[in-house]
C-alpha cells in the first residue's frame, strides 16, 4: 500500500499502485555498467589483454575494450555468453562498430517469435554440403544458390547484391517448416549464434583436405581459383577460433 492511498491489501502495493513488473528474459539496459559486467570485463582483459584485430595484422596493442563480437541487441545470450566477447583497441572497436550497423542485421538476424525447425549443413567448401542438405528432404536455403537467382556470377559480386542475396536467404528461413540452410560456418561465434539464439541444429560435413583440394582442381579453371581462395580463407578463419573476421560476408 503506498503512503495516502486509501485501499486496503493483504501485499505489499495495491493493484493501483504496484511497480510494473520487468520481464524475466528482458534483461537491463544498464547490465553491462554494473558490477557483473565490470567482473565479466575484468576476466576477459586478463584473460585476452592485447586487441586481437592489431594481433591478426601483426601489431601489438594493449586492449581497451571489451566488445560483443555480436552486438546483443537486447539478448540476455549474447550479452552474457563468453563465447561472444573479444578485446579491441579503442580504433578497432569504432571502426567494427560502423560496420556491425550494416552487416550485423544480415549475418546474425534475430529469430522470429515462432518456433523453427532449422538445420545448418556447415562446413569448408567442396565439403558437400549442399548434396548433403539435399538428402535431408528440407527446403533447402543456400546463398549460393540465390546468387544464381539473382543473375550474379562470382565475378560480378557486389556489397549491394551480397545485401541482397542475404535479405532473401533471412526471409526463406523464416518459416515454421522444416528447413535446411547451407552455410560455412568457420567461427566458434557464429555456430553458437545458430545453436543458441534460434535453437537450430548444427550438422558437420567434412573431408580431408587433399580431397577438398582434389575436388576444387577438378572445377573450371577461374571457378577453382575462387574456390581454393575461399578454402585458404575458411582454414585460417576456423583455425583462428572465437575471434570473427570483417563483417562483409
Amino acid at each position: 500500500m503506498k503512503l495516502g492511498c486509501p485501499e486496503l491489501t493483504e501485499q505489499t502495493y495495491c493493484e493501483a499502485h504496484a511497480p510494473a513488473e520487468r520481464p524475466k528474459n528482458d534483461p537491463p539496459s544498464s547490465w553491462n555498467y554494473d558490477s557483473r559486467w565490470r567482473k565479466l570485463r575484468q576476466m576477459h582483459i586478463a584473460k585476452q589483454p592485447l586487441c586481437v584485430r592489431c594481433e591478426r595484422d601483426g601489431r601489438v596493442t594493449p586492449a581497451q575494450e571489451v566488445d560483443h563480437i555480436i552486438p546483443w541487441r537486447g539478448n540476455a545470450t549474447l550479452l552474457r555468453a563468453t563465447w561472444n566477447l573479444q578485446s579491441l583497441c579503442r580504433s578497432c572497436h569504432h571502426k567494427k562498430t560502423r560496420s556491425d550497423e550494416r552487416w550485423v542485421p544480415l549475418r546474425f538476424p534475430n529469430p522470429p517469435r515462432f518456433e523453427t525447425d532449422l538445420v545448418i549443413v556447415w562446413g569448408a567448401p567442396a565439403a558437400g554440403k549442399s548434396t548433403k542438405a539435399a538428402e535431408l528432404g528440407r527446403r533447402v536455403v543456400d546463398l549460393d544458390d540465390i546468387f544464381k537467382e539473382l543473375g550474379a556470377s562470382q565475378r560480378m559480386i557486389t556489397s549491394e547484391l551480397i545485401e541482397q542475396a542475404m535479405q532473401l536467404r533471412n526471409q526463406r528461413i523464416m518459416s515454421p517448416h522444416p528447413v535446411a540452410m547451407v552455410a560455412s560456418l568457420p567461427r566458434r561465434v557464429e555456430r553458437e549464434f545458430w545453436r543458441q539464439i534460434w535453437g537450430a541444429d548444427l550438422l558437420e560435413v567434412t573431408a580431408p583436405l587433399p580431397v577438398l583440394r582434389e575436388r576444387i582442381a577438378s572445377r573450371p579453371p577461374a571457378r577453382a581459383e575462387q574456390s581454393r581462395q575461399a578454402l585458404d580463407r575458411w582454414l585460417r578463419e576456423y583455425e583462428a577460433g572465437d575471434t570473427l573476421g570483417d563483417q562483409v560476408p
